[in-house]
């Protein structure tokens, strides 16, 4: 319903509500709970893709030191 109201101007969102039996206030209540899931789901791909970008920069830098190259 939070996606299919998204696109309604006023008029048609009042007629939606009134024919599904629900109200704004439940549309309202269920959009920012899924905003609030996405921005969760958001933060724990970072985060793994952050951890998987230093396992590659210190396998990278172990391979640079193992074929002399790299620093110190």
């Amino acid at each position: 319903m939070v996606i299919k109201t998204a696109s309604m101007n006023e008029l048609e969102f009042g007629e939606f509500l009134r024919s599904n039996g629900v109200t704004a206030e439940e549309i309202f209540a269920w959009k920012k709970s899924y905003e609030q899931i996405g921005e969760k789901q958001s933060k724990s791909i970072a985060a793994r893709n952050s951890k998987e970008s230093e396992k590659t920069i210190r396998k990278l830098q172990s391979e640079l030191k193992r074929n002399g190259e790299g620093p110190g």
